[in-house]
């Protein structure tokens, strides 16, 4: 944060403590609890956090969200604390599922727990790092898209997520700094959340070279599943099982495709254009090297051929499970 956006929130009221806690809250979740405000100035419950939560709601900054009918979470969604932070273009404002404040609260809480760290806050200065900084293309950042209903266009939204990034060198070290990439665990049932979170930043991780990926949850038990899941997709040799085929490669898993047909004498749908190609691309694809792949591919499926291209990549990946203690389950009913 700031100084002069905390002394921009100092003016509508708050105390300098109150500015810095709304202006982390602003930037990483939209959302937060009492015990939240507590932790941060270290002091128990009581009349120093009503006081801030007074002046939340009467100014109209923060509304009370409820879930299970219990006045817990508190949402800033006044656009004039996010335009004196200099966010307007941040999401955080709009109302949230209960799955993705209980995210967002944990992110926070992430947040909180580090207070030393140098977290790239938003949208602006994370697209600046990678790509003015770190030399990114733009085209290697995690994007989604959003349409306007009045001038039918679209515009694009980098690092929607909202997880924490943060950046950190070792003093002694001549590389360039290892950027932490922090995944929020909200309770999902299932690690394809994980897998999805990886293949969106995938390009840019071969853009960085070096990075972590921190996997921040309040349930210890999916850290083991998510930390294979990791590795089989960033093995320890320092390639990568992910990526995009390259051209090449994508034609070689179209002839292994029909191949496999071939070999199981199932002709369905092969063109007699198809055949023909096939055959020429028989003596092409023939040999030890194209034998051994084909055996790889149909074990590993695509993967096999992802590692391949990435044969000469070298990355230095690592994983780290980052357990929190907060129980939301007494907000969430889960």
């Amino acid at each position: 944060m700031l100084a002069h956006q905390v002394s921009s929130l100092q003016r509508l009221g708050y105390t300098e403590n109150e500015a810095r806690f709304l202006s982390l809250v602003a930037a990483h979740s939209g959302y937060f609890v009492q015990r939240q405000f507590s932790e941060f100035i270290g002091k128990p419950r009581g009349g120093t956090v009503n006081q801030l939560v007074r002046k939340l709601t009467r100014s109209g900054h923060a509304e009370v969200s409820r879930f299970l009918s219990q006045p817990v979470v508190y949402h800033i969604h006044s656009m004039q604390i996010y335009a004196r932070l200099d966010q307007m273009d941040s999401r955080n404002h709009r109302d949230k599922a209960p799955l993705t404040v209980k995210r967002k609260l944990i992110c926070l809480d992430f947040v909180l727990e580090h207070p030393a760290l140098r977290f790239l806050e938003t949208q602006s200065q994370r697209v600046d790092y990678c790509t003015r900084v770190r030399g990114a293309a733009l085209e290697d950042l995690p994007v989604r898209w959003y349409s306007s209903q009045r001038s039918k266009q679209f515009a694009a939204c980098h690092f929607v997520e909202k997880f924490p990034i943060y950046i950190s060198q070792n003093a002694e070290s001549l590389t360039a700094p290892v950027v932490h990439f922090v995944y929020i665990d909200e309770g999902a049932q299932s690690l394809s959340g994980f897998e999805t979170f990886l293949r969106n930043y995938h390009r840019l991780f071969l853009a960085l070279r070096a990075f972590e990926v921190i996997y921040a949850t309040n349930d210890p038990r999916c850290t083991g599943g998510a930390e294979r899941l990791f590795q089989r997709c960033y093995p320890e040799t320092g390639g990568t099982t992910l990526g995009m085929l390259t051209p090449e490669a994508q034609r070689l898993a179209g002839f292994f495709e029909v191949r496999r047909k071939f070999e199981a004498r199932d002709f369905g749908g092969l063109s007699t254009e198809r055949i023909v190609q096939y055959r020429a691309e028989k003596q092409i694809f023939s040999g030890g090297e194209y034998e051994d792949l084909y055996h790889r591919w149909m074990e590993q499926g695509d993967a096999a051929l992802r590692a391949q291209t990435n044969a000469g990549t070298s990355l230095n990946a690592s994983f780290r499970a980052h357990i929190l203690t907060h129980d939301y389950g007494t907000i969430f009913g889960k």
